[in-house]
């Protein structure tokens, strides 16, 4: 069998400061944490960020989504928008993370999740600003006060 090159093997040896890209390949996973609140009357297409910054050139991995019973047909989605300290930032993609989770039951509780465009399939995306995660809960009126945590997991640069 012949060994193939990786991606990140192929950046590391085309640098010239190629043990500069350690982030390419290994790095500390670090997580930005969203909690919903613990009493809110939810609405459908509501979203909630945490005002945490995930630096440029971080590399987005997926999440972990735990959710109590959210009511019939309410998807979650988990995505990045361009960091401001008052979270009114322009999403970069708004399901990028996760695409239309199933959060009607507590069926995804504990789940880790990347199944949108950005980290699914393969797909790996690098951070081009300085960004926030957020979620959006859609598809109906999301049951009031039900629980909800995000973490978005990623290597810095």
């Amino acid at each position: 069998m012949a060994e193939q090159t990786s991606r990140e093997a192929a950046r590391i040896a085309s640098s010239t400061y190629g043990y500069k890209m350690g982030p390419q390949s290994s790095g500390v996973v670090r997580y930005s944490r969203i909690s919903g609140p613990a009493t809110v009357a939810w609405a459908q297409n509501d979203t909630c960020g945490n005002r945490d910054r995930i630096p440029k050139g971080s590399r987005i991995i997926g999440a972990w989504v735990k959710t109590a019973d959210m009511g019939a047909s309410i998807t979650l989605d988990v995505g990045l928008r361009a960091w401001t300290p008052d979270g009114t930032g322009a999403a970069v993609d708004a399901d990028g993370i996760v695409a239309a989770a199933d959060v009607a039951t507590a069926a995804v509780n504990g789940s880790f999740l990347s199944t949108g465009a950005l980290c699914a399939a393969g797909a790996e995306y690098i951070t081009l600003a300085d960004t926030e995660p957020y979620f959006t809960l859609a598809g109906g009126n999301p049951t009031d006060d039900a629980l909800v945590t995000v973490e978005v997991l990623w290597v810095g640069p």
